[in-house]
């Protein structure tokens, strides 16, 4: 790393089907369509999309040491940016909503990946998108059970970010309230939106202030 100013960003995302961008018939997804819009002329980025589909906390965990150093290591302008928690809510509310989540691996885990991907630069947390109260992919009428146990991990995943000073876009209330949203999840399958459930992603962590210091952060590295 050096003192002056980046000219280039290098950014990871780390992430399940989201971020991969599932459902997106351009198979961009939000983390592309966010560093086009950030650096829309001078092509001066680099958009790492680390998402697995199906993923949990416990599973990026386990990979985002080898991950984040195989492309980050000894590189300027670089920063990472988690969204994960919604396949943990998923399954606890799949396997029986009477099961409490182990909120202490949760914690545990997530703080994991905060620090790991520190090494590597800034990082900002994403709260992970809402999901429909009917799904149509296998799940049925599990999307509230679904949102319900999100609303326990994001209560867990906000206080370790709170503990190791890393800032958070809260997404989840603006996007159950931005019609084109919803809709684009009612489109799709319930859990992942459309192209245009993507773009409005973007937009707004885009216009989030946090993003912007995120950014400026990676730069001065």
């Amino acid at each position: 790393m050096t003192s002056a100013k980046a000219a280039k960003l290098r950014i990871a995302f780390l992430g399940d089907s989201i971020t991969v961008g599932d459902g997106d018939a351009a198979a961009r997804g939000w983390p592309s369509r966010l560093m086009a819009l950030t650096s829309p002329t001078d092509g001066q980025t680099q958009c790492y999309n680390l998402g697995v589909g199906g993923d949990r906390i416990a599973d990026v965990k386990a990979r985002c040491a080898s991950e984040l150093a195989a492309r980050l290591t000894g590189k300027e302008g670089t920063g990472v940016v988690v969204m994960i928690g919604i396949n943990d809510a998923l399954r606890a509310a799949a396997k029986d909503s009477c099961i409490p989540l182990d909120k202490a691996k949760i914690a545990t885990d997530f703080a994991f990946i905060l620090q790991t991907a520190k090494q590597y630069g800034p990082v900002i947390v994403v709260e992970p998108a809402p999901v429909l109260p009917d799904l149509k992919r296998g799940d049925g009428g599990m999307g509230s059970q679904i949102m319900s146990r999100l609303a326990e991990i994001l209560i867990i995943t906000d206080a370790v970010c709170a503990a190791h000073n890393t800032p958070i876009v809260h997404t989840l209330n603006k996007l159950i309230e931005d019609t084109s949203f919803i809709d684009s999840l009612g489109a799709g399958d319930g859990l992942h939106p459309t192209a245009k459930g993507y773009d409005r992603l973007a937009d707004v962590v885009l216009l989030n202030e946090l993003w912007t210091q995120f950014l400026d952060q990676c730069r001065s590295l």
